[in-house]
């Protein structure tokens, strides 16, 4: 039994987590709201779990993990951006391996489209607010360094809830 531990501890399989630290955000329990926030302006570098480190390169691919499981979890984030971004890009695939202008004139006029839109960014702080007014806590009582991702999206869907239900009844 102590040599199979032993060898189990040799070859690293018993590594504690104490031992071999994240650097970085892996799930969005762990990930602070205000680094959210941040990730969606396009600041990557909160993906860091120190802001010492934020400085560096941030791993290939993280953000799209984390991009993909907010997206799983939370079905209403709007992702209507990245897809007509993908057509755009699609669109002038097609254009370049026919030479036909019709993909041409379909991603020129995509672009136009999205050129025309307002788009709207995340603001943590019209976000907090909405929380705190619906269950009427004092203003900057959402310390949004400390409380996950997960945990401020599903206050936010109850405080939805909530006004729905006092609008109906007011109605």
């Amino acid at each position: 039994m102590i040599k199979i531990f032993f060898k189990a501890w040799k070859e690293g399989r018993l590594i504690n987590k104490t031992i071999k630290e994240k650097k970085y955000y892996t799930h969005i329990d762990d990930l602070p709201v205000y680094n959210f926030a941040n990730i969606m302006k396009g600041e990557y570098e909160y993906l860091w779990m120190d802001y010492r480190e934020r400085h560096k390169k941030y791993p290939k691919g993280l953000f799209q993990a984390i991009f993909s499981e907010m997206y799983f979890q939370f079905k209403y984030l709007d992702n209507t951006d990245l897809r007509n971004r993908a057509a755009i890009a699609e669109y002038k695939y097609k254009f370049a391996a026919t030479n036909n202008f019709r993909w041409k004139n379909q991603a020129n006029t995509l672009i136009a489209k999205l050129e025309k839109e307002i788009t709207t960014d995340f603001d943590l702080n019209d976000f907090t607010d909405y929380i705190e007014q619906t269950f009427s806590n004092p203003v900057g009582s959402i310390d949004v360094h400390r409380i996950s991702t997960s945990k401020a999206f599903n206050n936010y869907h109850k405080a939805i809830k909530i006004n729905k239900k006092r609008k109906h009844a007011n109605s």
